[in-house]
């Protein structure tokens, strides 16, 4: 079976060049590193653990910080045996508990334009998120956690927090896409868009949600959500006209996906910028499209919050909405 059917990432030396320079779920390490073992342990006990602790993530080895393939390390390790097969020997000694399902892949030379010198190689270790976390480096005795694009020493509450994770869902919204908009003409003044939108949820935990609740808050002050297709869940508005709450007695167990389809209102005031008629479009309290964005948190059982922000570049088949609100604008302008 190939890496693509397994859903593993391919990695080659194209693909590690074209990774971003600074990332938190990406950490580089020079050809330098494989000069000392000593030091070469301490690196690899530091970013498994943190990696693990936070998210899981991507251990270069033989990459620069900039992002520049540097050579990379020897294949063998002091002649005595693969390094990949030293690495994958060492890994599950250097945190506990050890972290299970890390993965070793050598990315080769394989061309003379190859930044890789000969008889080297550069080793990826995927890291993967571990719901038995936290996990301590057995060098130093420290917990690790990525903190932007470094891993640094754990504070006390912080690990706490990872501790208790294991115990509660981790309901998250891992996607949301527009599946349809259209303009309303309530008034010559003023347009409205109804527009709905589909939430994917997915319990990215170990433990059964028995009910969840989303909060939605949109940056436009008089967005409201109108509607929800489901049976079991209901709309309870907050006082405040762009919060939302969308809540659900639907079980979600661990790895399980579902999806919401929620409506919302999106008031859109049309104003004349030049004497000659030209207009734009705002959202109401003056935001314009591109600047949109909705804020949602997941409050599933007792666990706590997971917030995230979606902006409309982040928002599948968001088009369709801005299309709608094209078409508003037109409609006004032919209607003057």
């Amino acid at each position: 079976m190939s890496a693509q059917q397994t859903g593993e990432q391919v990695w080659t030396e194209d693909y590690i060049e074209s990774l971003p320079c600074e990332d938190n779920r990406i950490e580089r390490k020079g050809s330098g590193i494989g000069s000392n073992e000593g030091k070469l342990r301490e690196e690899l006990s530091r970013q498994v653990s943190a990696f693990a602790n936070t998210g899981g993530g991507n251990l270069l080895l033989g990459v620069a910080n900039d992002g520049r393939i540097d050579g990379g390390l020897p294949i063998t390790w002091k002649g005595r045996q693969a390094t990949r097969e030293w690495l994958e020997d060492v890994l599950p000694h250097l945190t506990d508990p050890s972290v299970v399902g890390c993965r070793v892949v050598d990315v080769r030379r394989n061309s003379q334009s190859s930044q890789i010198e000969a008889n080297k190689a550069v080793f990826v270790i995927e890291i993967p998120d571990s719901e038995q976390a936290p996990h301590q480096s057995t060098v130093d005795l420290r917990y690790y956690v990525r903190l932007g694009s470094k891993s640094q020493p754990a504070p006390h509450r912080l690990i706490e927090d990872i501790r208790n994770r294991a115990r509660h869902p981790k309901v998250q919204v891992e996607s949301l896409a527009v599946v349809s908009a259209q303009s309303m003409r309530p008034s010559v003044q003023a347009r409205e868009i109804y527009a709905t939108f589909l939430f994917r949820l997915r319990n990215a935990g170990t433990v059964r949600a028995g009910n969840f609740c989303v909060l939605t808050r949109w940056n436009s002050v008089v967005s409201s959500a109108i509607a929800v297709d489901d049976r079991e869940a209901a709309i309870r508005l907050s006082a405040e006209p762009r919060t939302s709450y969308v809540e659900s007695r639907h079980p979600i167990y661990p790895s399980m996906e579902i999806a919401l389809a929620v409506q919302f209102r999106f008031p859109i005031d049309v104003i004349r910028v030049t004497p000659g008629g030209s207009l734009d479009a705002y959202f109401g309290s003056r935001v314009r499209f591109q600047d949109l964005a909705l804020f949602t948190a997941v409050f599933a059982d007792n666990a706590p919050r997971i917030d995230r922000e979606f902006r409309m570049v982040d928002v599948g088949q968001a088009e369709q909405l801005e299309r709608a609100v094209v078409g508003t604008v037109q409609e006004f302008e032919r209607g003057m």
